[in-house]
């Protein structure tokens, strides 16, 4: 080898060893740099934000005006027993240093681990949090936390469960907002035909999760439908279904808009949870009209809404199979059906209605409108009679497309005039004992009018068994019903920072790529998983009311019952297999094409990194070798 040769060759080894040595050096200042810069910020490309807090978020942990502590308690068998489980842990416990982090201050965190037995565990079950079994059923477990601050105000999250992942954010600064303010608003219940609370008309009954949600927030108290006058330190009041309406409640609802109340009114037109329960749903009598005539708006109680577009796929038994059919009378609301512009829908974006009724609205002077749920363009009508009377196949092939947007949710806002000349008590001397006559508005008042009240239903949004002694943090929501619900209430009621919170669970832009592989492989199955698991919510619902039941002597024990309560659990053990075979295909369906797009990339990554070097050396020796003939004949001339 000349000495030209072995220089350029040197030259060629030393380019490849300083390309390399730039490349390995770029990585190491790119990971350290970043750590110096930021520290313990992490760079979130999600479109949602899922691993940074919100702004709403930041601002509650920004109003801490007294030390925040957290204590953190996680049993360290949990590790060991259920590794799943551990992982989540893990992310709740990055979760809280990211608050740690955005006000160090204020906030500290503690992390304790209650060995079964021993002192923590005791302190740990004196707090409030819910254990769980270990896999040997042996020991309690605990995995929750408790915050507190040095007023002596706490808040327990009795237990993390993963299947409020999306919701763990909301949860911890829905913990956080009620320590910097511990006063508790008051909101009033009048449900005069849903049994909603856990006593109606004398009747123990479970509470629904909504309003479960609610308690977890506000002080609930009941408004009796005959009442004259709506208390004062009612800021918001939940009107739910009224078929009627007296004269002496009407003046009552009338009067506190007038003097800046709030309602949140549910008019049905026909109730399917009603019907499910008593047998039948009363006729609306459209009374309550004549309070929002003032307000420009008036709910059509002669016709159902539906959207085939937005209608469930329920699959139903024939002599010739199972058969797919669309309802459009029960709508999931997505997309552009929900009007996402207001504070408190903000990332709503699955809200469930069943036979919801149209709403009229007209413009009024003084009162500003935002529409907030309707159908697509493809919406259409019913006769509620033919919802009323016939089966949901002959609903679904009646159902007639009218091509336009009919609008089944709307927010009021502003000031109207009294829908009453005087008070119906002048003159019984009753009316001393009330607040003044109001003929028009005093103060700005706000009126949510919602045409269904299935909504409130738990089997339209929580999975499994809600009733019971569950608390909020047991909740499973698939829809967002509860939610819009609960940041409604905070709207009404000024706490518009947590009417921003919301879920991160629901928002199809927010699935990670094996959710979204995971969604796209369930599509076949859909319809059927979603019918199994609608009934199955129904006979689980079924067995919890006849245990119930049979415990109070509600039921005569005999074997009819017990035959019955018997062929019930065999068709719950049947719908379970079902829906874990569907998931076990599904998920190994995803897993395969998972592990496929694993391998391209660790043999796409690798390969494209090697073409580089590989081009980059090609056009190294390319260049080398035409210099090599330049210094050639060079040397010849000379």
């Amino acid at each position: 080898m000349t000495n030209v040769s072995r220089r350029i060759t040197l030259k060629k080894n030393y380019i490849l060893a300083l390309f390399a040595g730039l490349l390995f050096l770029s990585f190491v200042f790119v990971n350290v740099g970043s750590g110096l810069l930021l520290g313990r910020q992490k760079l979130d490309l999600t479109g949602d934000g899922r691993y940074t807090l919100s702004e709403a978020s930041r601002r509650i942990v920004s109003e801490i005006n007294s030390p925040l502590y957290i204590r953190f308690y996680l049993s360290s068998a949990v590790s060991r027993e259920y590794p799943a489980l551990y992982q989540y842990s893990q992310a709740v416990l990055r979760r809280l240093e990211t608050y740690r982090d955005q006000n160090p201050e204020m906030i500290r965190i503690e992390i304790k681990d209650p060995e079964p037995y021993g002192k923590i565990a005791e302190e740990a079950q004196k707090q409030g949090l819910k254990s769980f079994l270990s896999a040997d059923g042996r020991s309690e477990l605990y995995f929750g936390a408790v915050l507190g601050n040095d007023n002596g105000d706490s808040r327990i999250i009795e237990q993390f469960s993963p299947g409020r992942a999306g919701y763990l954010e909301n949860d911890i600064s829905r913990a956080i907002a009620a320590l910097n303010n511990p006063l508790r608003p008051k909101i009033g219940i009048t449900s005069d035909n849903l049994p909603v609370s856990e006593k109606h008309y004398g009747v123990r009954r479970h509470e629904w999760a909504f309003l479960r949600l609610l308690r977890s927030e506000y002080d609930v108290v009941g408004i009796s439908p005959q009442t004259a006058e709506i208390p004062y330190d009612v800021e918001t009041l939940i009107l739910i279904n009224p078929h009627r309406l007296s004269p002496l409640f009407a003046y009552a609802l009338d009067q506190y808009l007038l003097r800046g109340g709030k309602i949140i009114l549910f008019a049905d037109v026909y109730s399917e949870t009603e019907a499910e329960i008593y047998g039948t749903a009363s006729e609306n009598s459209g009374q309550i009209n004549r309070l929002l005539k003032n307000w420009g708006v008036s709910v059509n109680f002669a016709k159902v809404i539906g959207d085939r577009s937005l209608g469930e796929n329920l699959v139903s038994g024939s002599e010739s199979g199972e058969k797919l059919s669309n309802l459009p009378t029960w709508l999931n609301l997505n997309g552009s059906a929900i009007n996402a512009r207001l504070p408190f829908t903000e990332n709503i974006v699955s809200v469930r209605l069943r036979s919801a009724g149209s709403i009229d609205l007209r413009r009024v002077e003084n009162v500003k409108a935002s529409p907030l749920f309707a159908t697509t363009e493809k919406g259409g009508r019913i006769d509620v009679e033919t919802v009323r009377l016939h089966n949901r196949q002959a609903v679904s092939e009646q159902f007639a497309e009218e091509g336009k947007r009919f609008l089944a949710a709307v927010l009021l806002e502003g000031k109207v005039d009294s829908i009453s000349l005087r008070n119906p008590l002048d003159g019984t001397g009753f009316e001393k004992e009330m607040l003044p006559f109001l003929p028009t508005s005093i103060k700005d008042g706000k009126l949510l009018v919602i045409a269904d009240s299935d909504m409130l239903a738990d089997s339209l949004w929580v999975n499994g068994q809600a009733g019971g002694n569950e608390g909020v943090y047991d909740l499973v929501p698939y829809a967002q019903n509860g939610e819009f619900i609960l940041r409604a209430v905070d709207y009404m009621t000024g706490a518009e920072t947590n009417a921003a919170l919301g879920s991160k669970s629901l928002n199809p832009e927010r699935k990670s790529i094996s959710a979204e592989i995971y969604q796209q492989k369930l599509q076949p199955y859909l319809a059927e998983y979603e019918q199994n698991k609608r009934l199955l919510g129904e006979k689980e619902k079924f067995a919890e009311i006849w245990n119930e039941a049979v415990q109070n002597d509600d039921a005569g024990v005999n074997m009819a019952v017990i035959r019955k309560q018997e062929q019930n659990r065999k068709e719950i053990r049947e719908l379970q297999k079902k829906l874990k075979q569907t998931e076990y295909l599904v998920r190994k369906e995803t897993t395969a094409w998972i592990n496929t797009i694993i391998w391209l990339n660790m043999a796409l990554i690798p390969g494209c990194f090697l073409f580089i070097v590989w081009l980059f050396r090609f056009f190294a020796v390319r260049r080398q070798r035409r210099m090599v003939r330049e210094v050639i004949n060079e040397y010849k001339i000379s």
